[in-house]
């Protein structure tokens, strides 16, 4: 036996040698921690590469569903931000005012309202947002249109709010009543006859 041959071998502990020898596994035993660790790292990364694909495929498909609604809606469809600058309008906007989206976005909705409303939008966005007090927001009503050819037409309006996070964004849905003014007119001349 090795311990009874060497008297130094026989004074040493058992446990001590077992201890020294897996303190010799230590670098084996790390670098096999480092190599799971890794591919489980990797694994979670493609997992949740893999959620983010569906998620971000998810979020197309309901962007595109959004805006197919949008985009055949009869009526004109403006968002703007609270400081009157317009962020999307619809094809029927595109249709009603004679302007394309590109051409609107990122302007001041001002654009599409002939004088007085064009000069009084900005000081009545600054009012509202400084009171809470609604003249047109959440109350349908007939205003007038201003097309990009400058013609000035009636139309009906309804602006609602809506609040996510801190920001706030206005939805105004807009139909062109000239067909039916006109109608009226001319029910009023035939009828006073």
């Amino acid at each position: 036996d090795l311990f009874q041959r060497n008297p130094l071998l026989g004074m040493l502990d058992l446990d001590l040698l077992l201890t020294i020898d897996y303190l010799a596994m230590i670098p084996f035993y790390l670098a096999l921690f480092v190599v799971i660790r890794r591919a489980s790292a990797t694994s979670a990364l493609v997992a949740q590469r893999a959620r983010l694909r569906r998620s971000d495929l998810s979020l197309r498909e309901s962007t595109a569903r959004l805006r197919a609604v949008l985009d055949t809606a009869v009526e004109g469809i403006i968002t703007i931000s609270d400081r009157g600058i317009i962020e999307t309008a619809n094809t029927a906007t595109e249709r009603i005012f004679g302007y394309s989206a590109r051409e609107v976005i990122g302007r001041n909705v001002s654009v599409l309202m002939p004088s007085p409303y064009r000069d009084e939008h900005d000081q009545y966005i600054a009012n509202y947002l400084a009171t809470n007090t609604a003249k047109v927001i959440g109350v349908g009503r007939e205003i007038s249109g201003r097309r990009k050819d400058g013609s000035v037409f009636p139309l009906d309006l309804a602006v609602n709010e809506i609040r996510y996070g801190n920001a706030r964004v206005f939805i105004g849905v807009i139909r062109d009543i000239t067909e039916r003014k006109e109608a009226e007119q001319t029910a009023r001349e035939f009828g006073g006859r």
